[in-house]
């Protein structure tokens, strides 16, 4: 499937995930369709993103899932 890094933004509850990973390759964002998040997660905000550095995964990303919604896109 892929892999990567993540970050976790405690004062936001928020999620990046980006980057990817050197033996497994990119995720795509349809992996996220069917993804299982941990329980302590199903509140937060995540974001998916293809860009090598946070500073630009935080400015060019896909919403995966909306904490204010409480539902995964």
């Amino acid at each position: 499937m892929g892999g990567g890094w993540w970050e976790y933004d405690r004062d936001s509850h928020t999620l990046y995930l980006y980057n990817k990973s050197y033996d497994y390759g990119q995720v795509e964002e349809d992996d996220f369709e069917d993804v299982w998040v941990r329980p302590s997660m199903e509140d937060a905000t995540i974001y998916f993103s293809k860009a090598m550095k946070l500073e630009d995964a935080k400015k060019n990303n896909v919403l995966i899932q909306d904490n204010n919604k409480g539902e995964t896109i």
